[in-house]
């Protein structure tokens, strides 16, 4: 495995990604009329494999605030125009509330609480096969590049990957110079640059390749350029926003506003601000994940590729009386972005059974002709999911997040385990401080409406407290980890998204 950190700089001017030709788009959306539909006719039989596999994480972005699943504003038109041409799932599950455990769950299709990725111990446990490496000893040419420092080197998730590279700082690039507010480009990022220059140059053409990138642009604190930023906050302009976006986030550093809600709360103009912030980001994302889809179908012709775009996890801003993603398990945190297009998955499909990002992993190992990972909870979405399956998610004791809160009391009161269970209708939540939490979330998808056990069918209740059950007892199995030493530069970054203080 070759890994670099390029240094920072200015962003160079790039050209414009070259944009699919209308025939191409066609071939493209023409895929779904030749794809088995999954759980639809044919689902016995073998799924047609694709040549090249490439996984797209947005970050932090959540579905039902994404105009690709029905949001009223246009925070995601290129994801709704993939959707088209893929099959989107709409109840896609995360296997926690945050990025390590999420993608470590992606990369080894394991439960957080048997992969080991979590606030305790920050990385994944040795021994555990990879998706790279498992791709890269079938022959596949494998490339990550990864917008967080929680994935790569320091979590272990790059093992195996011949190519990994972090490009520089992507937070706040225009505030800071390093590309042009003005550009009609909402995102000429160094991420962009590092994907072309892999796919471009050094890309082997005679090897089926697997590209992985993180885009962190959703993520707290947020700061989208003017472009991105306009549909959301009208009443605005490049220079009262930079202001705005200053007073918010001193020194770039989401704390001040997770203490100042936590502490005293928040008032509503600045919720207004930040919402529009965040619906921003996920417009910045959607741009940048544009650009890298283009360069991955003009370096691989049509029906050659799958490619899944997914997040992991969501955002709360001011859902159940949080704000980011450390503290809950609710579906503002768990439920994700997921649509998959290329061989084996209809165009226009929507799929409405619960599905996982275990699923994602078991999905590209079988599209890469190998047999399932040992230990693995997923299923090859190709083939379809499950419509009875429980689904279950794990958040350590948030130790690193506890840290931002000065208050004993706030402490305290998260200071706990958290699991959730999810049926094909109702969820359960329980605490290592024994609160249970019940919704039914055919009824109440908002989950603002707990529910007395009585009021849930025997078995479907007694299914999601096995489930959890089950859970609890393969963490308290689990042998303690030491986590790895984190050097001043990782807390920089780490602080800077509101992750240590």
């Amino acid at each position: 495995m070759s890994s670099s950190t390029a240094a920072p700089r200015r962003s160079p001017a790039l050209p414009r990604p070259r944009r699919l030709r209308a025939g191409a788009r066609a071939a493209c959306a023409a895929l779904g009329a030749l794809a088995l539909a999954a759980c639809g006719e044919g689902a016995d039989a073998e799924p047609p494999a694709p040549r090249n596999l490439v996984l797209i994480v947005l970050d932090t972005t959540r579905p039902d605030w994404s105009s690709a699943y029905g949001d009223g504003q246009p925070t995601t038109p290129f994801l709704a125009d993939f959707a088209r041409a893929g099959t989107r799932f709409d109840r896609a599950y995360s296997s926690s509330s945050w990025t390590l455990p999420a993608h470590a769950t992606l990369f080894t299709g394991l439960p957080s609480e048997e992969h080991r990725a979590t606030q305790t111990t920050e990385q994944v446990a040795a021994g555990v096969e990879l998706l790279g490496e498992a791709l890269a000893a079938a022959g596949f040419q494998t490339a990550g590049v990864s917008n967080n420092m929680w994935v790569g080197d320091r979590s272990g998730l790059s093992r195996g990957v011949e190519s990994w590279v972090h490009p520089p700082k992507v937070k706040f690039p225009w505030l800071r110079g390093e590309i042009d507010p003005d550009d009609p480009v909402l995102a000429r990022t160094p991420t962009v640059a590092a994907v072309e220059q892999w796919l471009d140059g050094l890309r082997d053409p005679a090897r089926p390749f697997f590209l992985f990138v993180n885009l962190m642009e959703p993520h707290e604190p947020w700061a989208a350029p003017l472009e991105a930023a306009r549909p959301f906050l009208p009443v605005v302009s490049d220079a009262n926003l930079k202001v705005e976006i200053a007073r918010l986030y001193p020194q770039f550093a989401a704390d001040p506003v997770v203490r100042r809600h936590y502490a005293r709360g928040l008032a509503e103009p600045e919720w207004v601000t930040l919402r529009g912030l965040y619906r921003a980001g996920l417009r910045y994302v959607d741009d940048v994940a544009r650009q890298i889809v283009e360069l991955v179908d003009a370096a691989s012709p049509p029906g050659e590729t799958l490619v899944v775009i997914a997040s992991d996890h969501g955002e709360n801003l001011g859902d159940h009386g949080h704000i980011g993603h450390m503290f809950n398990l609710y579906d503002s945190n768990l439920r994700v972005v997921l649509v998959a297009r290329g061989p084996g998955f209809a165009a226009g499909r929507v799929e409405q059974r619960p599905v996982h990002l275990a699923d994602v992993h078991a999905t590209l190992r079988a599209a890469a002709g190998l047999p399932p990972a040992s230990g693995s909870i997923g299923v090859d979405l190709r083939r379809g999911a499950p419509p009875d399956r429980v689904l279950t998610a794990f958040l350590d004791v948030p130790l690193l997040s506890l840290r931002r809160l000065r208050e004993p009391e706030l402490q305290a009161r998260f200071e706990r385990q958290l699991w959730a269970a999810v049926g094909p209708r109702y969820k359960l939540i329980v605490g290592s401080d024994g609160a249970e939490e019940l919704y039914d979330l055919e009824r109440d998808p908002a989950e603002t409406r707990p529910l007395e056990p009585g009021a849930v069918p025997a078995a479907a209740l007694a299914e999601l407290r096995a489930a959890v059950d089950a859970a609890r007892a393969r963490q308290a199995d689990a042998a303690p980890l030491e986590p790895p030493p984190m050097d001043e530069a990782m807390r920089r970054e780490l602080g800077a998204l509101g992750y240590v203080k």
